[in-house]
């Protein structure tokens, strides 16, 4: 009976074991042990994106973003063609210096830079929708963001801005 009990135990260990590492795979591949400088040169060499997930330990919104949307296959693979992925805890390491130059206020704030470190959109706050959170994303980084705005409207174009009425 124990020898049954402790096989059982050892295959549905095997099995959750395998579910998480599956899970892990398929959701978004955050650097590991990388600077914002290192990350910054991949997202380059790569022609991507540096997203920048500005987290602390004691956010909930944080916490819920890691485990229940990040880890979703749709959110990983949006992501992870599209960016180059860092996770950086505001409170550690380098986290206070990027949470002043960036000014980041609230938590999670999720930075969209270009290449050269120039912040494109961000977003404030999580959502526990997944789809819905990529929308934003997808929103926040088409032909209405700002500095795309901002591009059109330098070089001369006064129509289809998003805050004016026509």
């Amino acid at each position: 009976m124990k020898g049954k009990l402790l096989l059982l135990l050892t295959a549905f260990s095997l099995y959750v074991g395998g579910l998480q590492a599956q899970e892990k795979e398929e959701g978004v591949d955050f650097l590991e042990g990388k600077t914002f400088a290192e990350a910054l040169e991949l997202a380059r060499e790569s022609g991507k994106m540096l997203f920048v997930d500005c987290y602390t330990s004691w956010c909930p919104p944080c916490r819920m973003m890691a485990t229940r949307i990040f880890p979703q296959k749709m959110v990983g693979d949006y992501f992870n063609e599209a960016f180059v992925n860092l996770k950086v805890d505001m409170e550690k390491g380098e986290g206070p210096a990027l949470q002043e130059r960036f000014r980041v206020r609230a938590y999670p704030t999720f930075l969209f830079l270009d290449a050269d470190g120039k912040e494109v959109n961000r977003i404030v706050g999580g959502d526990p929708d997944a789809a819905a959170f990529l929308k934003r994303v997808k929103e926040g980084l088409g032909a209405r963001e700002v500095s795309a705005t901002a591009a059109c409207h330098g070089a001369g174009e006064r129509t289809d801005l998003p805050f004016v009425e026509q």
